[in-house]
């Protein structure tokens, strides 16, 4: 048993619960909500009384739909959803940078919340549709968002792609590689909050710049 399912069963209740919720603040029925999904009224029923676990790319589907937050799915416009295996694949891809930022093997990560490494790699992958449940414990312990996890983002560079030389040298250094990492999930941000780091980014360089004349006025005096 994995030293996190008491957690994640009860989080799925949680989550089962305000996917009801939502159901029923946007005024649909079960029938009509289950077919947005495409799913059966019993795979939706099951879901929302915590009975089965809530695929994690149908909770963004229904986000989506509804115009909601995933944060709405965390502690406790429509448009047509996105395609699901492209969503796992974008999903499984930041699970695996997540995880290697944190320095988790797969082994590690899988044995916390109840999963195999098999599943955690299928998952990674995007051959695999995680509970949102897991995701989201899984979240909490490394520090992201679910939003994170399917925010639209700039086509990620990989580190072993064909570079000029002296680009290459300066790859592989492993506290550049760290600091390149860095600098893809600062990509990943909202756009009102790259703002403000370059804003503040501009402030620094002002300030730096405006010491450094002084520092030589006074040098020339």
């Amino acid at each position: 048993m994995g030293t996190r399912e008491p957690e994640i069963a009860l989080r799925r209740k949680l989550i089962g619960l305000q996917l009801q919720a939502a159901r029923l603040e946007a005024g649909l029925d079960v029938t009509t909500c289950a077919t947005w999904l495409g799913v059966s009224p019993e795979d939706l029923d099951a879901w929302e009384s915590g009975r089965t676990p809530v695929p994690f790319s149908a909770l963004v589907r229904l986000a989506r739909r509804l115009d909601l937050p995933l944060a709405a799915f965390e502690d406790g416009s429509p448009s047509s959803p996105p395609e699901a295996s492209s969503l796992r694949q974008r999903i499984g891809s930041r699970l695996k940078r997540f995880r290697e930022q944190a320095g988790l093997s797969l082994e590690a990560l899988a044995s916390q919340v109840g999963l195999t490494p098999d599943q955690l790699t299928a998952a990674e992958a995007g051959a695999l549709d995680l509970d949102a449940a897991v995701l989201a414990t899984i979240a909490k312990d490394l520090g992201f968002s679910l939003e994170a996890l399917v925010q639209p983002s700039i086509e990620e560079p990989s580190l072993e792609a064909e570079l000029p030389p002296d680009l290459a040298k300066w790859l592989a250094v492993k506290e550049h590689q760290q600091l390149v990492r860095h600098l893809q999930v600062l990509l990943d941000q909202p756009a009102e909050a790259l703002t403000s780091v370059g804003r503040l980014l501009l402030d620094v360089v002002l300030l730096a710049t405006s010491q450094e004349e002084e520092r030589r006025n006074e040098q020339e005096q």
